[in-house]
This record gives C-alpha cells, sequence and structure tokens, in this order.
C-alpha cells in the first residue's frame, strides 16, 4: 500500500499539470519531469556534503527546507 502511494502521486501530478496546461500538455510534463530527475541527481551531493561537514539532523533539515 505504501508503495502504491508513494509513486501513486506522481500520476495525480502530471494530471494536475495536464489539467492546468492543456494547450501544451507535452511540454507542461517535459518541465515537471525534467526538474524531478535534476533533484533527484544532483540533490544527494549537497546533502551528502552537510551530512560529512556536519551532523545528519542538519542534513535532514537542509533537505526539509
Amino acid at each position: 500500500m505504501v508503495f502504491g502511494i508513494g509513486w501513486g502521486w506522481n500520476g495525480l501530478f502530471n494530471y494536475a499539470v495536464v489539467d492546468l496546461y492543456r494547450e501544451r500538455p507535452a511540454r507542461a510534463t517535459s518541465v515537471t519531469q525534467t526538474g524531478g530527475r535534476l533533484g533527484g541527481a544532483v540533490g544527494p551531493l549537497p546533502t551528502s556534503a552537510v551530512s560529512a561537514h556536519s551532523s545528519r539532523p542538519s542534513a535532514v533539515q537542509v533537505v526539509a527546507a
């Protein structure tokens, strides 16, 4: 169930984006997908740097912010 909830929001998010930008759904979802993928690829780097120089709770606070 948790797995379904964790991945299910992606479909709802794409539906909402397409609903907002009906005239250009491919362009709108390409922007959101690119941003999500870049965040997933680049995000661990600063998080690990904060964790290495400070502490894990500090890294979690940086991610939350």
